[in-house]
């Protein structure tokens, strides 16, 4: 299974670290294909961390975008982290129908 990891910005603290984890985890142990999905330079500039960006670049394919758009990344299902809960964050994962055409 292909599992796309939606991260709001790569980073080496809490969020970051924990979607690094969660995908490292699916591919070593659970056997599937990780793929990182974030938004893009030009959408968040102050969000950059150059060196956390290569330490993703190096392990997972990484997609930014402009605009999001599920179908353009080919995976079985998408996890968002949300960090923005008082007590604990939330993994949600939302399973994908891949028979929807491709976007170019």
């Amino acid at each position: 299974m292909k599992i796309a990891f939606h991260v709001n910005h790569l980073d080496m603290r809490g969020t970051g670290v924990a979607v690094f984890d969660y995908a490292n985890h699916a591919e070593r142990l659970l056997g599937h294909e990780s793929l990182i999905v974030c938004p893009s330079v030009k959408a968040q500039p102050h969000f950059q961390d150059e060196r956390a960006a290569r330490r993703f670049e190096q392990r997972f394919p990484v997609y930014r975008y402009d605009r999001f758009d599920i179908s353009r990344w080919g995976s079985d299902l998408l996890t968002v982290a949300d960090w923005s809960r008082r007590v604990n964050g939330d993994l949600l994962a939302l399973p994908l129908d891949n028979r929807a055409p491709k976007a170019p």
